[in-house]
């Protein structure tokens, strides 16, 4: 038997694939595009990362809650790789993901890429990772899985039915306990989502101000200590300074290459905004924050160039970071002139 789920190769943002993943799959829903745009405007950075230099999520989206949790456009259905030890055999654990994608439902759970062929840390490192199953081929016995390759692209992996199992049973699940969940998720069409430009406002106001977005969700989680808003510019250039004083650190490329798509899908939603009436920027405005773009990008390119190819050249660390406070102090220019046109009521409700 074959099947295989709609996914989108391109996802808005993919940085991290628990974003990647919803959002590879959510593009079929008609009411994604005003969700999307309504949301990925916070961010924080964690700053026990500093303590926990090669295992810990540094800079993210703020989320009230995981996407993985809660989606107002997706059905979600939790369980844990406990549960599934019951099943005593692989033929079982194979037949209940295949039967999961028979139903419509993607299948999300952490595998040990140290057994998979064609991921970067195959026979190299043990590695627990997300990935998504969102197909099979029972003829070529393999499921079609999304994820980042060994050139560390995001796309299509199959991976065959015996690797697949010796990846879930060996993953080393104690180490945080999102690794112990499996998320069965499919698009809840019954849900519709209209853009939000009064959350709009709120984050980009949070987002400006520093301001901790945590403490005014109580009711759904303790707030947490992150630094939030501009202030995470300053988290950035504190991580860059720390591999300049050390060259044998491990460089996370990640927080770097969030810092470039938090603009572009900022620069996004300027224009998703125009496009649909809901505000009509003025001209400059926009192509400030295009070139505000331009240049997080080059300066992604920069700290690429130093991690892959020149790490003996700490200098283009240092140009990294004269780029990035600037950066830091041209968007809180360009936020500014926004707030004060979305204030001004020529936004629509």
């Amino acid at each position: 038997m074959y099947k295989q789920l709609p996914v989108h190769m391109q996802p808005a943002l993919y940085s991290y694939l628990h974003h990647a993943y919803p959002l590879s799959v959510m593009p079929e829903h008609p009411h994604f595009l005003p969700w999307l745009h309504s949301h990925y405007i916070q961010w924080s950075a964690d700053p026990e990362f500093f303590n926990h230099l090669d295992e810990h999520i540094f800079v993210n989206y703020y989320q009230p809650m995981h996407t993985h949790h809660y989606n107002e456009l997706l059905h979600l259905k939790i369980i844990t790789a406990d549960l599934l030890i019951r099943m005593d055999t692989g033929t079982d654990l194979i037949a209940f993901f295949k039967r999961s994608i028979d139903q419509g439902d993607y299948v999300y759970l952490f595998l040990d890429e140290f057994y998979l062929p064609g991921k970067a840390m195959y026979r190299r490192h043990h590695f627990a990772h997300d990935t998504l199953l969102f197909g099979y081929d029972d003829e070529k016995q393999v499921f079609h899985t999304l994820g980042f390759n060994h050139n560390y692209e995001y796309g299509q992996t199959d991976i065959g039915y015996e690797p697949f199992l010796e990846s879930y049973r060996l993953a080393d699940r104690s180490k945080a306990y999102y690794t112990k969940e499996i998320i069965l998720y499919s698009l809840n069409k019954d849900r519709t989502y209209a853009f939000d430009p009064q959350l709009v406002m709120e984050s980009l106001e949070d987002y400006v101000l520093s301001r901790n977005s945590s403490e005014r969700y109580r009711a759904i989680a303790s707030p947490n200590p992150h630094v939030y808003g501009l202030k995470v510019y300053e988290e950035i250039v504190k991580y860059l300074r720390l591999l300049q004083s050390d060259s044998t650190l491990y460089c996370n490329i990640i927080p770097v290459h969030l810092l470039w798509e938090h603009k572009k899908m900022m620069v996004d939603r300027l224009g998703y905004m125009k496009q649909h009436r809901y505000w009509s920027p003025p001209e400059q405005l926009t192509a400030r924050y295009q070139e505000i773009e331009r240049e997080a990008f080059l300066i992604r390119k920069l700290f690429y160039k130093y991690t892959f190819f020149l790490k003996e050249d700490t200098s283009l660390l240092e140009e990294a970071v004269a780029k990035i406070q600037m950066l830091a102090v041209k968007e809180s220019l360009v936020l500014e002139q926004v707030l004060n046109e979305l204030h001004g009521k020529s936004i629509v409700f």
